[in-house]
């Protein structure tokens, strides 16, 4: 059985590049060009171990390198062509192989945020987990704890969000369907993203005073509601747990609270599970996140003097006597896009 850890998907990984006959060729040309760390990144890693870990009859024709500092005159051995891309980096070609040697300091989110040029710091802006891998060739050893656990789990999801934006924006597809791509190409799954905003962002967002909140409480294909009452204008409307945030509190910490104040159910007792969007609020400016969650026990009258019951509502009746349309509808988007009630 195999073990998912760096030593040994390290020993596998020497032995199949080392049985690719341009191999020694191609470390040889890299060495000739460059100075100090060499690590090879992208497929040449990814897929290599993929095939070998899973199966898989797709042969490693494109080797990406990075180095510490590639020299300023670039050799080609004999057998080879050498072409330049648009940042001046040497691309090397012979048959169908063919090799990209970049620096370090020139990647595009270590460049961009003007980071130290470390594999570390690069790993942790490439789009994918899958893509968060790379190889030492001067020591033999394989870098990447997420790019790893993708490997395990043979599935994969997004690594740095603004990354992943970035060249899915360029392909012209959304992030999900970059992945996908990329995924079938490795017989891999993928851990969906949430196109708009992440949960764990949106939850440490530091609240506004037009900020609020709604829990989107499911169960058993039923939807938590309560009927809120407002005396003064002898009107009453089924609504979600949730409420408007106070000042220097985050999104998630006015979530919680309110839950609590509302309904009696504790943090420990209530998970947030996902992020479902937001809407305009029935006040001027408000603005209300909706998120899905789930709760251990059940709810407790605590605001008589606001609400008169909470109770289980099949999810289909339930969305109808909302009040809010806006959440009506985002609400259903998400539990059939979803598939939330597994039909």
């Amino acid at each position: 059985m195999v073990k998912f850890d760096e030593k040994s998907l390290s020993e596998i990984l020497v032995k199949k590049l080392r049985e690719i006959q341009e191999y020694k060729e191609i470390i040889s040309l890299v060495k000739e060009n460059s100075e100090g760390n060499i690590y090879i990144i992208g497929g040449a890693v990814s897929r290599t171990l993929a095939r070998e870990l899973y199966g898989g009859s797709q042969e490693t024709n494109d080797f990406d390198f990075v180095v510490d500092k590639l020299n300023e005159k670039i050799t080609a051995s004999e057998g080879w062509e050498v072409s330049y891309q648009k940042f001046g980096n040497p691309t090397f070609k012979k048959g169908n192989v063919e090799v990209d040697i970049f620096p370090i300091s020139e990647h595009e989110y270590i460049a961009k945020k003007k980071l130290k040029p470390t594999i570390e710091n690069m790993l942790e802006g490439v789009p994918f987990t899958i893509q968060a891998l790379a190889f030492n060739i001067k020591n033999n050893e394989l870098i990447g704890k997420e790019g790893i656990e993708a490997l395990r789990n043979r599935k994969f999801k997004v690594n740095n969000i603004e990354s992943a934006k970035n060249v899915s924006k360029r392909k012209g597809v959304t992030i999900n369907e970059r992945m996908q791509h990329k995924a079938e190409t490795m017989d891999f799954g993928i851990i969906p993203f949430n196109e708009n905003l992440t949960l764990n962002k949106v939850l440490n967002i530091r609240a506004m005073e037009n900020n609020c909140t709604a829990a989107i409480i499911i169960r058993d294909g039923s939807v938590l509601l309560g009927n809120r009452v407002y005396q003064e204008k002898e009107l009453s409307v089924w609504n979600f747990p949730g409420g408007r945030c106070d000042k220097g509190e985050t999104i998630g910490e006015a979530l919680k609270r309110e839950v609590f104040e509302e309904i009696g159910i504790k943090s420990s007792d209530f998970k947030i599970l996902d992020f479902i969007g937001e809407i305009k609020g029935s006040w001027k400016d408000d603005i209300v996140h909706l998120f899905y969650c789930s709760i251990d026990g059940e709810p407790i009258l605590m605001e008589p003097e606001k609400f008169k019951e909470w109770k289980w509502v099949k999810i289909e009746e339930g969305l109808k006597t909302h009040f809010n349309d806006d959440a009506i509808k985002l609400v259903q988007k998400y539990i059939n896009d979803n598939n939330i009630l597994g039909v």
